[in-house]
């Protein structure tokens, strides 16, 4: 089974701007600014992916109930064989999240 996410390292930079209004000779205000950016390979990773990543690490502990339910039900109605290459890949993904 190949692995569908990306396994290299995330390099996660904080930013922080800060500046102030000299108009008048003297600061009027200061102004701070925090970005948190996370990079892949030097490129910032977008944030529409990651949305996608937070979705679906929501969603992470009733996906692998789901799967271990349907994993279960096929062992006790005793459909493994007739599945089998699909049955391996659930079982592979459960021990993955719970090992």
């Amino acid at each position: 089974m190949t692995t569908k996410h990306t396994p290299e390292l995330l390099d996660v930079r904080f930013v922080g701007l800060a500046y102030a209004d000299y108009s008048k000779g003297k600061p009027f205000h200061e102004i701070y600014e925090y970005h948190l950016h996370i990079y892949r390979d030097n490129e910032k990773v977008s944030d529409d992916m990651l949305k996608a990543n937070a979705k679906l690490i929501a969603a992470a502990p009733e996906l692998l109930e789901t799967l271990t339910d349907l994993f279960n039900d096929v062992m006790y109605l005793g459909f493994a064989d007739e599945c089998n290459d699909s049955f391996q890949k659930a079982r592979a993904a459960i021990d993955k999240a719970t090992q």
